[in-house]
């Protein structure tokens, strides 16, 4: 089945391999993942398929957690 709603939050988008070389061992772990960020942003209305998303209840609210793979349509509203 195919659903819909609004997105309400989203992840930060997909971790990035740090580079490595040699010579960064000594360096420590001091620099912050990067993320390749996400499409959906919040307020997005999302059609997405049922079969991969998660269904939740968080203060008496149902919410449902959907991977960015089985999104199939986001529309956003552009200021005009």
């Amino acid at each position: 089945n195919i659903q819909s709603g609004y997105v309400v939050k989203v992840g930060p988008g997909y971790p990035l391999p740090l580079p490595v070389d040699e010579d960064d061992v000594w360096k420590g772990k001091e620099e912050s993942i990067k993320y390749i960020p996400l499409q959906a942003e919040p307020g997005d209305l999302a059609i997405y398929l049922q079969k991969g998303a998660v269904e939740i209840i968080y203060e008496d609210e149902k919410f449902f957690i959907v991977p960015q793979a089985s999104i199939l349509m986001l529309e956003r509203e552009s200021d005009i």
